[in-house]
């Protein structure tokens, strides 16, 4: 085997060991990536539940939020004016909201818009 031949198997091998360790990192995610898939998973929840409770229809998503719940806890929170609703008339009303929920199971446990408790 020539010295040419041992340097193109040391570069596949190389090549393959790092295909699988990209791999592992797919399959296997660290800590860090699954609690931000679930801080994800959960902002796009109360997102979604929050855009169904608008009376009129043509509700606006609220926007990205940033989780200030601690440990096992969600809490996203929406300013007055960060997303809007149409109200009876057609017109856009500044809405508010606060979600918090159980991190671990996604369940809502308070939801509030336009400082009215919703659950």
């Amino acid at each position: 085997m020539s010295t040419r031949d041992i340097l193109t198997w040391a570069a596949l091998g190389s090549i393959a060991i790092l295909i699988a360790l990209i791999a592992y990192r797919v399959v296997v995610p660290s800590e860090e990536t699954l609690h931000a898939r679930k801080i994800s998973a959960a902002l796009f929840q109360c997102q979604q539940r929050i855009v169904g409770l608008a009376e009129y229809g043509d509700a606006e998503t609220p926007p990205y939020v940033a989780n200030y719940g601690t440990k096992g806890e969600f809490y996203f929170a929406w300013q007055r004016g960060s997303f809007h609703f149409k109200n009876g008339y057609g017109a856009p009303e500044k809405m508010s909201a606060s979600c918090i929920g159980d991190l671990e199971t996604g369940e809502i446990k308070q939801l509030t818009v336009n400082a009215k408790t919703i659950l």
